[in-house]
């Protein structure tokens, strides 16, 4: 996780609008799909766990987004940006805070 802050440090230092956001962006997307594998959350493994348990696959997803929220089963990048919309306002200041010279 600390080689993706560094990297997400490096690419967000050319002043290039947008640059940053969309690299985060995408950074995000993609540990968010390597997290949800990671802790079973994935439609194979929910499969698995359903059948095991002898569980309708629709009632354990069911129950998993009254915990998580919805778009983390049905789109990543969806949930992800649920999550920016969040920050949008602090980013857009961060970019153009960028262009005002220091003094």
């Amino acid at each position: 996780a600390w080689v993706a802050a560094a990297v997400s440090a490096a690419v967000a230092t050319p002043p290039i609008p947008g640059l940053s956001v969309m690299f985060d962006f995408s950074l995000t997307v993609g540990f968010v799909i390597f997290y949800k594998k990671q802790l079973g959350l994935d439609d194979e493994s929910l499969a698995r766990i359903a059948e095991i348990h002898h569980i309708p696959l629709y009632i354990l997803k069911d129950e998993l987004q009254k915990i998580l929220p919805a778009h983390f089963f049905t789109a990543v990048p969806e949930f992800v940006v649920s999550l920016v919309k969040r920050q949008a306002v602090g980013t857009a200041a961060e970019e153009v805070l960028r262009y005002v010279p220091y003094v």
